[in-house]
């Protein structure tokens, strides 16, 4: 379980997601920035979620190549069995 990612481990992610699904636009911390976040590059906002991780959508698994983000059971059980 992480409680941080950097940058490159989001670049990493964002191979297999969009940075918009790892990105948690339903949080506060992202409700209060949004004006100033949604004029950032990509690289930018990585930045950004590597400083707050309040701005990345929780939780995060990585198992086999695959990647599920947010809750979603179904997946769990496809991915984890």
């Amino acid at each position: 379980m992480k409680d941080t990612f950097t940058v490159e481990e989001l670049q990493e992610l964002t191979t297999k997601v969009p940075l918009g699904d790892i990105l948690n636009k339903k949080g506060i911390v992202y409700k209060e920035r949004r004006a100033e976040l949604e004029g950032l590059s990509d690289q930018q906002l990585m930045e950004e979620m590597a400083k707050d991780p309040k701005l990345i959508r929780r939780p995060i698994i990585v198992k086999d190549g695959e990647v599920i983000v947010g809750y979603d059971e179904a997946r769990y059980q496809k991915v984890l069995g």
